[in-house]
């Protein structure tokens, strides 16, 4: 007969599996995609900058300088996408292994059954989360790679939680250093995930505060050395957080940071399998309680009542405000009556439990405020551009983060009254999560595998066509209107970005300066025929520029929905 542990095994075995075999097919499916979505921005920009073209002054984008070189290495390597679509395959899958690695390293004096339960949920969690990254990223955007190295400072943080050696912190400043080189929003993730490991000041100035001081310093050089530090400061920061992350339906900057209910739906509700949402939301509550050690039951489940309260009050109460004070329009609006009800619900149990800790044990109270209030860095993170799906894997290195902290706790759980159950409850989760997907349908996504690779040969080919034309003529940069020739080896003047912010509302002066000076000397322009800007805009193409055919490219056929403006002569 089986034991009860051994049973626990088999279900483990079974499930670690089913989730290694569902991770394989994500990762079959994204190394046979081809150039798609934003990405193809990122090489033309990489392209740009191997043509001799700088960063941010020739050539702008809304991403820091790390993601573009790891394009433009991909293009010295192959010319085109595969290898660092290759490098995203091995890195999203190197997550499960990396967190089984750091297990075994860490945890190897632990009793044989609580090391088993480790790597099992090591193995399920991190195939989960590479799945999540998948899901909710297509193709090469900058998240997959800034995901990677900041589960890596996590994993460099929670090597020991009582001490932070010298070596450790340079790892950590690395791996700072490169999270946010591919994208800035990493940098509040980070701080949060410092937050909930640290157990005290002193250990989050070291785990945290210095490692990000030396990874900014570096960062600044690096880039002054480059040549682009002050545009990135003066043009790129301004404007980034002035049209990027400035004033939405759901708020101000400040409020974006208050919609935790957006972030926790998308990784339950919303994602294939949403046991991942209950299971980060037991460890995420169970925080302050574990890292207290505390172990009368009086006290645990104050501290539980009172994480949650305080963390719905927090969000749900600027939800109740947005709705009650204009006309949001947003699905949220329907549930107004019990949002108003939770809202002051839980506006009152916060207020309670907080009185009622500050009583019983107020080294309790403060790691249950760190708790609550570490979830403002995350949202504010996940809510750049209005919560877009592939901005909320950002909050994916907190999540390992309570993972961590549970595990330190249960290697010794013999003196922790609430690990044990803590325990039982995520290993039933582990072991029915990946069995319950819902709203996942494999042949609709093999289909859209398809869509986007036959528009990325037809556009190859159109890039051919072009870099030829322009060959012809001795033409070598273009200036794009919206649209852009992807692969082209001949690059724009300018990327759409700065053409999009020259002409819409609450245009930014410098682009739109830009703009004109290249309008008045550009060859050729490439654009939407249904976009055509402002009046002063309007007026410069139809001064400049000719749809009519010079010498030299007579014979191009210009691709669908494409208009070709010639410079007139």
């Amino acid at each position: 007969m089986f034991s009860r542990q051994r049973l626990i095994l088999a279900f483990l075995i079974l499930s670690s599996i089913r989730i290694t075999w569902i991770l394989f097919l994500f990762l079959i499916y994204e190394s046979q995609l081809r150039l798609a979505g934003d990405a193809s921005s990122f090489f033309t920009v990489s392209q740009g900058m191997l043509n001799g073209m700088p960063l941010y002054t020739g050539l702008y984008e809304m991403k820091p300088p790390g993601l573009f070189y790891l394009n433009a290495l991909s293009l010295i390597i192959a010319d085109n996408e595969i290898p660092l679509t290759i490098l995203k395959v091995v890195l999203v899958g190197a997550i499960p292994v990396s967190m089984i690695a750091f297990v075994l390293v860490v945890f190897k004096k632990v009793d044989k059954h609580i090391k088993r339960f480790f790597l099992f949920t090591s193995l399920i969690v991190g195939c989960t989360t590479s799945i999540y990254i998948l899901e909710r990223i297509l193709g090469l955007q900058a998240e997959p790679f800034g995901v990677f190295f900041s589960i890596l400072y996590v994993l460099i943080v929670g090597w020991d939680l009582k001490n932070m050696s010298r070596i450790r912190i340079v790892l950590a400043a690395i791996a700072i250093a490169l999270a946010v080189g591919m994208r800035e929003q990493f940098l509040f993730p980070l701080l949060a995930a410092g937050m909930l490991i640290s157990s005290n000041l002193k250990f989050f100035i070291k785990s945290f505060v210095i490692p990000c001081a030396i990874a900014i310093v570096a960062g600044l050089i690096f880039m002054q050395t480059m040549g682009y530090l002050y545009f990135y400061l003066n043009v790129y920061l301004p404007d980034a957080f002035g049209s990027e992350a400035g004033i939405n339906e759901l708020g101000n900057i400040f409020m974006r940071g208050l919609h935790g209910w957006i972030v926790m739906l998308d990784v339950s509700y919303l994602f294939i399998m949403p046991l991942f949402g209950v299971l980060i939301g037991i460890l995420w509550v169970s925080v302050s309680v574990i890292k207290t050690e505390i172990s009368t039951w009086r006290d645990i489940i104050g501290a539980w009542i009172c994480t949650c309260a305080g963390i719905l009050f927090m969000h749900i109460t600027f939800v109740a405000y947005l709705i009650a004070d204009k006309n949001l329009e947003h699905t949220i609006v329907r549930y107004a009556p019990f949002v108003y009800v939770l809202s002051i619900t839980s506006a009152l149990i916060f207020v309670i439990s907080l009185i009622w800790l500050f009583i019983r044990n107020r080294s309790l109270l403060a790691h249950t405020l760190v708790t609550i209030v570490a979830t403002y860095p995350i949202v504010f993170s996940a809510g750049a551009k209005n919560f877009s799906v592939y901005q909320l894997t950002v909050a994916i290195p907190v999540y390992i983060a309570v993972l961590i902290i549970f595990m330190h706790a249960a290697s010794d759980y013999p003196k922790r009254n609430p690990i044990p159950l803590i325990t039982k409850i995520i290993t039933l989760i582990i072991i029915i999560m990946p069995f319950v997907l819902i709203g996942f349908d494999w042949q609709k996504k093999q289909d859209r595998l398809e869509e986007f690779n036959s528009k990325f040969y037809i556009d190859v080919e159109n890039a051919k066509q072009f870099d030829s034309m322009m060959d012809r003529c001795g033409f070598d940069n273009y200036i794009p209107w919206d649209i852009f020739i992807r692969t082209a080896k001949h690059s724009p003047i300018q990327m759409n970005w700065a053409t999009h912010r020259s002409f819409n509302p609450g245009s930014n002066s410098y682009f739109r300066s830009r703009t004109i000076e290249h309008l008045s000397n550009i060859p050729v322009l490439i654009m939407d025929p249904r976009r055509r800007g402002d009046t002063e805009l309007h007026r410069l193409i139809e001064e400049n520029f000719t749809l009519e055919q010079p010498e030299c490219a007579q014979g191009y056929e210009e691709p669908e929905f494409y208009s070709i403006y010639f410079r007139k002569i």
